[in-house]
């Protein structure tokens, strides 16, 4: 496309893989999956169903061409058919493919994406004598009360990859129960009943107490109509509920996690405090604590001036009022509230909340912020004959409020070969915020594995008038090289 038709759809985005697509299929079975529900365009005019798709390269990981794959867009779907090229692959063995898509709008703006191709193989290996053992599909704990039993259908773990047997027709039997020292405990009922495994405690671990767990091992043979089989490990693990000994009646409340409350120092902030605490008793919960507030104190444990910290039901609000407002951009005081949460029965517990206020004030001698590119570097690949294009602010941002990578003035300062300092060839332009190379067809006598190396240094300035300057590599490679097959025309970051 020349660059006059370019320019006059700079307000135009470029499709994008709105989701990531991967095709996962066996090496006996073609796959199809819609574009249009994976593709999209930020513009109204298009979406996925519109946009038009071609399928320019299929590569294997070593960027060959494979024989025999049969790679087929009808519309907005592609289909994959194996056709056979992979009927040798045995059971466990994968084969990794790529396809590389182009979607393109209807003001011919594009992107070129990879679609990653998984085949899993069937065959069986060389020495296969007809059966394969059944398998868990998952690892399987068994987690309990100590004075409940519980039931588990053993068809939902275990499968078979011959056809002639699944999870529910394979025949299970439970040949051991131990403890963590290997030994068999007393009392426990284990029982197998189809394929439904239960165990019960039977009340022996009714003195486990409340934060106790005891662990058991489950040992499982699984057996298949031909005789083939596996024995596996269930893990049974058993949390005690029963009272401490010197339990009075009332546990006291808890907090469920640590609560930190960050807040500029210009603004007031307030949590609820029955998201953070509860009770492990049944009469209470977060949202029936009483909570009181005893103290707020800094590091050096001084009361702070000025500060309003309230308790409001189970809501708890700081105020600064105005007393960090000369905090400046980068520096935070940390205060520290206590709360007492106290339950129905008068039980209580004493937590420490900090509070951390990060200061927005200017510095005195404040002179503004410069843009800034946020990767460390950035390289774009093109092939000889094409153009490519790349939008800045995707990588450039100002810390300062008044600006961001979108509302920044970008600029071409200079484009030379890395080789010999000397001007680059080809059309190199800026679009608003978008940078666009144009090979002009300047670089059509690169042949296979040549290519030139060109730095672009670029200016973004925010609204302020300050700017920084930054280096883009680019990359032009020859028409023959595998780049072109492997769709790596508009990339971020392939060099650094």
């Amino acid at each position: 496309m020349a660059l006059d038709a370019l320019n006059n759809i700079v307000d135009n985005n470029a499709p994008v893989l709105g989701s990531r697509l991967m095709y996962l299929t066996s090496a006996n079975h073609k796959l199809g999956h819609d574009l249009a529900e994976y593709f999209t365009d930020q513009d109204l005019d298009d979406d996925g169903t519109t946009l038009d798709y071609r399928v320019i390269a299929l590569h294997d990981v070593n960027g060959n061409t494979p024989r025999g794959d049969v790679l087929v867009l009808q519309g907005t779907t592609l289909t994959f058919d194996p056709n056979g090229s992979y009927a040798d692959l045995e059971l466990g063995e994968t084969v990794g493919l790529w396809a590389t898509i182009v979607a393109t709008d209807s003001h011919g703006a594009s992107v070129q994406e990879l679609i990653p191709i998984a085949i899993f193989g069937l065959a069986d290996p060389g020495n296969y004598e007809g059966n394969r053992a059944p398998y868990p599909q998952t690892e399987l704990v068994m987690v309990m009360e100590s004075d409940q039993s519980l039931s588990y259908d053993l068809a939902r773990v275990f499968d078979d990859l011959d056809a002639d047997d699944d999870g529910t027709t394979l025949d299970y039997r439970v040949t051991a129960l131990t403890d963590a020292d290997g030994n068999t405990p007393h009392g426990d009922v284990l029982v197998m009943q189809g394929t439904t495994l239960t165990f019960d405690p039977n009340g022996f671990y009714d003195d486990l107490e409340v934060g106790e767990t005891v662990n058991l091992w489950a040992t499982v043979i699984a057996t298949d109509s031909h005789g083939a089989s596996v024995e596996e490990q269930i893990k049974i693990e058993i949390r005690g509920n029963a009272e401490p000994e010197n339990y009075q009646g009332n546990r006291a409340p808890y907090p469920q996690t640590e609560l930190v409350m960050v807040m500029e120092s210009d603004q007031s902030l307030s949590y609820d405090l029955a998201r953070v605490f509860d009770d492990l008793d049944a009469d209470d919960d977060g949202t029936t604590l009483d909570y009181r507030v005893t103290a707020l104190t800094d590091a050096d444990g001084n009361t702070p001036h000025g500060d309003v910290l309230v308790m409001q039901g189970t809501t708890l609000t700081f105020d600064p009022n105005g007393f960090y407002d000369d905090l400046e951009v980068g520096e935070t005081v940390n205060l520290w509230a206590t709360v007492i949460a106290t339950d129905s029965h008068g039980a209580s517990v004493e937590e420490q909340i900090k509070i951390e206020i990060r200061g927005n004030a200017e510095p005195e001698n404040y002179q503004g912020n410069a843009p800034h590119m946020t990767l460390d570097a950035l390289g774009l690949g093109a092939r000889s004959d094409s153009f490519i294009y790349y939008d800045l602010d995707r990588i450039f941002d100002d810390v300062d409020p008044e600006d961001d990578g979108s509302t920044l003035e970008y600029s071409i300062i200079s484009a030379t070969n890395d080789d010999d300092g000397t001007i680059a060839m080809g059309a190199f332009t800026m679009s608003q915020n978008r940078l666009i190379f144009d090979s002009a067809d300047m670089y059509n006598h690169l042949s296979h594995g040549e290519m030139v190396d060109i730095t672009i240094v670029v200016q973004a300035q925010d609204s302020t008038g300050l700017y920084v300057q930054e280096d883009i590599h680019l990359r032009v490679f020859g028409d023959d090289s595998p780049i072109n097959e492997i769709g790596q025309a508009i990339s971020d970051i392939f060099m650094l």
